[in-house]
């Protein structure tokens, strides 16, 4: 129990970096973290794994839209 609020309490403040371009990338190492994490409970891989492909979506409408960075 007590790992998933510190999971909750991290995708919060993660969303918080989304401002930032290195926000996207530790979201991104986070969605890793919460799959590796079902070595704890599967409960944590199933969502790692349904919140990851939700992420490559985003990152994947993200591209098509702003187009590829130039950073």
């Amino acid at each position: 129990m007590t790992l998933a609020l510190i999971a909750v309490v991290v995708c919060v403040a993660l969303s918080a970096t989304l401002r930032h371009p290195w926000g996207w990338w530790a979201v991104s190492v986070f969605q890793v973290v919460l799959i590796a994490l079902g070595f704890v409970h599967w409960a944590f891989a199933v969502v790692g794994v349904i919140f990851g492909l939700v992420w490559v979506y985003v990152l994947y409408a993200r591209r098509t839209i702003t187009g590829p960075s130039t950073r």
